[in-house]
């Protein structure tokens, strides 16, 4: 499986996720602390060699901790979990032989799914930054 096929299946399996998400972003925004200085959605994958990740929101401001406690039943957008029956939901698996990074791949992939979701949530009163963990991501952090 080539980059952009692995990318195309991705997408499709984020997009069943799409609703979620967007009732998830709709509800940290209504409970936001007046404290908060930005939203950052960070794609973080799982150094397994099986291709499991997640996605979490995250409120920057001061004392980060008191800041995301409110809005910790809201935060974790996307997870990819490995069980007895495989990945769930089905992502595409890393086999060992891809000739491309994967977690380049899925940091790029979650960003542009947000950056879909962003028009689909109501505004809030700064940008959103995409990032991916520990450095990961050919087009991240990306500001919205």
């Amino acid at each position: 499986m080539d980059l952009i096929e692995y990318r195309r299946l991705l997408r499709r399996i984020l997009e069943r996720y799409t609703d979620s998400a967007i009732g998830k972003l709709t509800a940290i925004l209504a409970s936001v602390p007046t404290t908060a200085t930005g939203l950052t959605i960070v794609a973080s994958y799982e150094d397994d060699g099986g291709g499991s990740f997640s996605v979490w929101a995250r409120l920057e401001g001061p004392d980060s901790y008191v800041l995301n406690r409110p809005i910790e039943a809201h935060r974790e957008l996307f997870a990819v979990l490995h069980t007895e029956d495989g990945l769930t939901p089905p992502v595409p698996a890393e086999t060992g032989g891809e000739s491309f990074n994967v977690p380049d791949a899925i940091a790029d992939t979650v960003a542009d799914w947000v950056a879909s979701l962003r028009d689909r949530v109501p505004q809030s009163r700064w940008e959103w930054t995409v990032d991916g963990a520990d450095g990961i991501g050919t087009t991240t952090p990306r500001l919205l």
